[in-house]
């Protein structure tokens, strides 16, 4: 009787464990749940991919508006309409103007650019897919972003991340369209030219449109209620392209640092990098 007691006992504590570990296995999958089999693509979106990356006032060009760089002179090279996207900017935006200065920038560490400096500037990005996502490669820092087609959401708003989390879906064979979320703060979040930074409340979404086999057209829209009065949309255009990529995407902090702090003018006299840069 005994023996049958004590083994009912064991039978229970197993089955508790059993349901405990089961509990516990759910949410972990919640957090991450599994990666998917099948990743829809249409292979027209494939392939190697250059921005037509023109300047001024033009449907697709880029300018810097009204910004000023830190000796007081016109901003050159932003690489999206930064004079349509003004009306846009709330009284944050513009305290942030000119509170920043180039030290801020995450370009002069090496750290990788941003999607928006990334899809924007002049060098080369591919798509290609496997049976986990959409996989977007970058010639500008070496980096791949994955962007998940299989239905999953975005993970909780505690998890946090630079390029954020991407989620796609195919709308038709000539249309992607990707949301993007769980950004961290990021002085460059419209590029490294402008500095106009994005908050950890950002949503940017890309409509990738296919006009023909050698013709890509990406609908940029950000909403982001920190520094913006209501979300803002523009567009680029991409031309297909069989160019390589460059064998290696070479950074040197030590290199880029001392460059920063010799160049530029010292906006706050305790900052102690200056003297340290200038001295090497």
């Amino acid at each position: 009787m005994a023996h049958s007691r004590i083994a009912a006992i064991v039978v229970a504590m197993l089955t508790a464990g059993a349901i405990d570990a089961s509990a516990q296995a759910a949410k972990t999958e919640d957090l991450f749940p599994k990666p998917p089999t099948v990743s829809a693509v249409p292979l027209a979106f494939t392939g190697t991919w250059r921005g037509d990356n023109p300047r001024g006032d033009s449907e697709f060009g880029g300018n810097c508006g009204s910004l000023k760089d830190h000796y007081g002179n016109p901003r050159q090279l932003c690489e999206f309409p930064v004079d349509r996207l003004e009306p846009f900017m709330n009284g944050r935006m513009r305290a942030w103007i000119d509170f920043f200065d180039e030290t801020m920038s995450p370009r002069w560490t090496c750290v990788a650019a941003g999607i928006q400096t990334g899809l924007q500037e002049g060098y080369l990005w591919e798509f290609s897919a496997n049976p986990d996502a959409l996989l977007q490669r970058w010639e500008q820092s070496n980096w791949i972003r994955p962007i998940y087609m299989d239905g999953r959401p975005h993970p909780p708003a505690m998890i946090s991340v630079y390029h954020g989390h991407s989620i796609g879906r195919v709308v038709s064979p000539t249309e992607i369209v990707v949301h993007t979320s769980n950004f961290t703060f990021d002085p460059d979040g419209w590029d490294d030219h402008s500095h106009l930074a994005t908050s950890h409340r950002k949503q940017l979404t890309e409509r990738y449109l296919l006009q023909d086999h050698d013709t890509l057209i990406i609908e940029f829209t950000v909403d982001d209620p920190i520094f913006l009065k209501a979300p803002f949309t523009w567009r680029k255009r991409y031309r297909r392209t069989q160019e390589p990529f460059v064998s290696k995407w070479d950074c040197d902090p030590d290199a880029s640092l001392q460059e920063l702090y010799t160049t530029i003018p010292q906006k706050y006299p305790d900052d102690t990098e200056f003297a340290k840069w200038k001295d090497r």
